[in-house]
């Protein structure tokens, strides 16, 4: 289902999926996987996995071990634990790994 977005240059364009995911797509080739730190708060992994839903999966690294049961459990709590994944890792030696 579109989304209505209000304000600024974008009034009145709507956000479909598909261009969420031509955005994201266009977002993380601009930047580099080791820019992001860890899951943190979990925002930006509840609008990457609904972007990713129904069938995709994410998967996020938090460091410390306090914030990353927290952000499972917020996940879990807001219907999104089918698509996201917490490690307790740190996000740079995991890519710097897989490189």
């Amino acid at each position: 289902m579109p989304v209505d977005i209000q304000g600024g240059s974008h009034s009145g364009a709507l956000l479909t999926p598909l261009l969420l995911r031509q955005v994201l797509k266009y977002f993380f080739n601009m930047c580099n996987i080791s820019d992001f730190k860890g899951t943190g708060s979990g925002s930006l992994s509840h609008s990457l996995a609904r972007a990713v839903a129904p069938s995709g999966h994410l998967y996020t690294f938090e460091f410390h071990e306090q914030r990353a049961a927290t952000a499972e459990k917020e996940f879990k709590d807001h219907g999104l634990s089918n698509l996201i994944t917490v490690q307790c890792k740190d996000a740079i030696q995991v890519t710097t790994n897989s490189s």
